[in-house]
């Protein structure tokens, strides 16, 4: 579960459109939403539509005279207010100006569906946002319903689409820390997001608010040598107590070794106000191969797991990953697992396999781990292998900010050892293995979009990122399914 270091109640901005009288339910509505943690910065009724629709209405009544002066106001009012507003409600019981689709805002399209509203507004509303590029999702009102089922089910699929409110504060208020060897890893997968780092940052404040701490690895080990042993000691201990026990070389200095790290990376959290972090532990092997000096040879995959206990964490400085966690985070109330992605058409599953894992996937549980050495591949690191639960639906996404595109899919987890031969002990320690539709996602899967890294999470969370992709306007790919 991810900490947000402001208060997270988002503020939303709602007008309805309609006849006189016509919105009976209004207050109990907003009451119920405001539960939800929801704050209203005004709640405002327009019954006149604008001129753009001064034909239809000299119809219904040939007295009528345009009157646009309410919604220039609450136009400007979104306008001026645009930097608090997390989102915009917009209710259509009539027919709506089209100028309030053109605001910028995550907004939500409520079809007041009263009998007998012919949804003209609505539909109208739909045809004009598509034309127009407004970030927008739909949901169902009425106060009609015979059946009360029916109502409670329109609410609660409203009330979970106004969280994604919450969710792009939570995501507004996260600020990275990037610990990274500055001048290296532009290549592979992980890096291509720093070929021109500055756009990228600029694009990722832009498009979702995430501010970015770029900290050289340099400044963290001055940190890491002035740790004292008592306090490394005492996480050190921590994490062998909590551990299952300590395999293929794991020795206590390494393990201290770990918590010296994890130790010298918060207190930079602390000082720049952060709660998501990445560090590239691959590029220079802590030093290993830079200026020839050896001494700084430790893995962070311990240090981002005790960080996975209270914030957004992945290794390699794959930024793309760390957002995808923090959206996939906030989003699930979970802690994504991110590793890399291999799919298997003729097994039909998809493999997710990395050396660093959360041991609290569900957001609050522990899982059991180990602490052992990254044997199969022939590194000498220690990291911890998590016995990640093996039955279940899984949802695995990920983003590219500067194509502006995210991409998900869903499969039915299994037992990786009844599929393929040494399992556990072959490839990164911590894996899973899913059956999905793999044999299309092998031809449709994009590389050079989507990287080599993918975040998984516990259950059917597919309809969510849809929704949170529309309101942030990234294009969605499911990658198990056909395009429509």
């Amino acid at each position: 579960m991810i900490v947000s270091n402001m208060d997270v109640n988002a503020k939303v901005y709602l007008v309805a459109f309609t006849f006189p009288g016509f919105f009976r339910s209004k207050e109990k509505i907003l009451n119920e939403l405001e539960s939800k943690g929801i704050s209203f910065v005004r709640k405002e009724i327009i019954t006149y539509p604008g001129k753009d629709y001064l034909d239809y209405y000299l119809q219904i009544n040939p007295d009528v005279y345009m009157d646009d002066s309410k919604n220039n106001f609450v136009l400007k009012e979104i306008e001026d207010l645009k930097t608090e507003l997390d989102g915009l409600i917009l209710v259509f019981g009539g027919v709506c100006d089209k100028r309030f689709f053109l605001t910028g805002l995550p907004t939500i399209f409520v079809d007041y569906n009263a009998f007998p509203n012919l949804q003209i507004g609505f539909k109208n509303a739909i045809v004009n946002a598509k034309k127009y590029k407004t970030k927008f999702i739909t949901a169902s009102l009425s106060d009609t319903d015979v059946i009360d089922s029916v109502s409670k089910d329109r609410f609660n699929d409203l009330a979970e689409k106004v969280e994604l409110f919450n969710v792009l504060k939570k995501v507004k208020n996260t600020r990275i820390l990037d610990i990274q060897i500055k001048g290296f890893g532009t290549e592979p997968h992980e890096h291509w997001w720093r070929l021109n780092q500055e756009v990228y940052l600029k694009k990722l404040k832009e498009y979702l608010g995430i501010e970015v701490v770029i900290l050289d690895y340099r400044d963290l080990f001055n940190e890491y040598e002035k740790i004292e042993e008592k306090e490394a000691k005492e996480i050190a201990e921590l994490w062998i107590k909590e551990s299952k026990g300590m395999l293929d070389g794991a020795t206590n200095e390494e393990v201290m070794k770990a918590a010296k790290l994890y130790l010298a990376a918060d207190k930079f959290i602390r000082k720049f106000n952060c709660n998501a972090i990445t560090m590239d532990c691959i590029s220079s092997g802590w030093g290993e191969k830079l200026g020839g000096k050896r001494r700084w040879k430790v893995c962070g995959s311990l240090a981002l797991t005790e960080f996975q206990k209270r914030m957004a964490a992945v290794c390699e400085s794959d930024m793309e990953a760390l957002v995808t966690a923090i959206l996939g985070n906030y989003v699930t109330d979970e802690q994504g697992f991110m590793g890399d992605f291999i799919i298997d058409p003729y097994n039909g599953t998809v493999v997710i396999a990395h050396c660093q894992s959360p041991v609290n996937p569900h957001g609050d549980d522990r899982v059991p781990y180990t602490i052992r050495g990254e044997g199969p591949r022939g590194v000498k690191r220690i990291v911890t292998q998590v016995y990640l639960p093996e039955k279940g639906v899984i949802t695995g996404i990920k983003i590219n900010v500067l194509e502006r595109k995210m991409a998900v899919f869903t499969g039915e987890l299994v037992e990786g050892g009844k599929v393929y031969k040494d399992f556990k002990e072959s490839s990164c320690r911590t894996k899973l293995v899913a059956k999905t539709n793999s044999r299309l996602m092998y031809e449709k899967f994009d590389y050079e979009t989507f990287g080599n890294h993918m975040v998984v999470y516990y259950g059917d969370f597919r309809n969510k990122i849809k929704d949170l992709a529309s309101l942030i306007g990234f294009e969605l790919i499911e990658l198990d399914k056909q395009s429509s």
